[in-house]
């Protein structure tokens, strides 16, 4: 993966917690959305994906988030984003319809109360 953007997987009780720093584009969204699929194990609830750190994200970084969430609900797991509140990523996502399948918040506290059962 490119230096663009670093990855850090953590387990918080029964959730994956995928923490991105950086920028992600079509040079490195396709490696990044596969290392956090391989990342989360079948038994966690859901995967909050933290993006309060990224600056910037194109189409490539949407269309990871898609499959992301493809993917986790065909193993029966959540999927909540946490962006930054008038972020240009949180102005992509809203642009883009995520915030319609992917539910999307400000903290990482909201993002796993919302992967309760």
């Amino acid at each position: 993966m490119r230096s663009l953007a670093a990855l850090e997987i953590s387990q918080q009780a029964d959730a994956a917690v995928a923490r991105i720093r950086g920028e992600i584009d079509a040079s490195n969204a396709g490696e990044l959305g596969d290392g956090i699929l391989q990342g989360v194990p079948s038994t966690c609830r859901g995967l909050v994906v933290d993006l309060s750190g990224v600056s910037y994200v194109d189409s490539a970084a949407v269309n990871v988030i898609f499959k992301l969430a493809r993917g986790l609900g065909n193993r029966q797991q959540g999927l909540a984003l946490v962006v930054r509140p008038d972020s240009p990523v949180e102005d992509v996502l809203a642009m883009t319809q995520v915030s319609e399948l992917v539910p999307v918040h400000h903290s990482a506290a909201a993002a796993l109360a919302a992967l309760e059962p």
